[in-house]
This record gives C-alpha cells, sequence and structure tokens, in this order.
C-alpha cells in the first residue's frame, strides 16, 4: 500500500514540476518578445535617428534604441526599399525574411545568437 501511496504522490510532484517549468518558459518566451510599439512610433524614433539594430522578420521588425538594451518590435511594412532606407540611416540590419524556417528559427528562439 505505501508503495502505491507514494508513486501517487510522484506523480503529483511531478506534475506539478512540469506545469510550473511550461509557464516560466512561456513567461520567459513571452518576455524575450520585447515591448510592442506603433509603426508611426517607430518611424519617428528611424528620423529622429534613435534606433540602433533592426531584425526584419517576415511579420515583425524587432530593434533597440540607441542607449537602450532592451527589445521593441513592430510591424513589418513590407514596403519596398525599406531595408535600404535603414541601412542608409546607418542602422546594423539584419534580415531574416529569406529562409526563415527550421532549425535556424528554433536556434534563435531559444538562444538568441545565430549559428
Amino acid at each position: 500500500m505505501k508503495k502505491n501511496r507514494f508513486k501517487g504522490r510522484l506523480i503529483i510532484v511531478l506534475s506539478c514540476v512540469a506545469v510550473i517549468a511550461v509557464a516560466a518558459a512561456a513567461a520567459l518566451l513571452n518576455q524575450e518578445n520585447g515591448t510592442y510599439v506603433k509603426y508611426k512610433e517607430f518611424n519617428k524614433l528611424l528620423s529622429d535617428g534613435k534606433i540602433k539594430s533592426v531584425a526584419i522578420y517576415t511579420d515583425r521588425v524587432e530593434f533597440q534604441k540607441e542607449g537602450d538594451s532592451r527589445k521593441y518590435y513592430t510591424d513589418n511594412p513590407e514596403t519596398d526599399g525599406f531595408k535600404e532606407r535603414l541601412l542608409l540611416s546607418g542602422i546594423d540590419v539584419k534580415d531574416n525574411t529569406k529562409g526563415e524556417g527550421g532549425f535556424a528559427v528554433v536556434f534563435d528562439i531559444f538562444f538568441d545568437a545565430p549559428l
């Protein structure tokens, strides 16, 4: 009888640990996405020269402001010349729109580092 009670408690404890781990991972991934900024505000920051670096994805544009280590993101305008405008403004640009998928995306999501 004691073995069955021990197994039952072990299953409950492991289940609780698993739920907490999943919740923590979800919170961490959500935090890594950064703060949403409307494209109009992003455009003003760009015009004012306050953007340090940009990573372009098919659905969003992630960026960092000058003197700020936090991550921000906005909608990808998907307009011709957007990347060129960023480059001509002296911004470090990483284009992730080509070949987005597979192991590289998973690696980037979990480790936020290039391969």
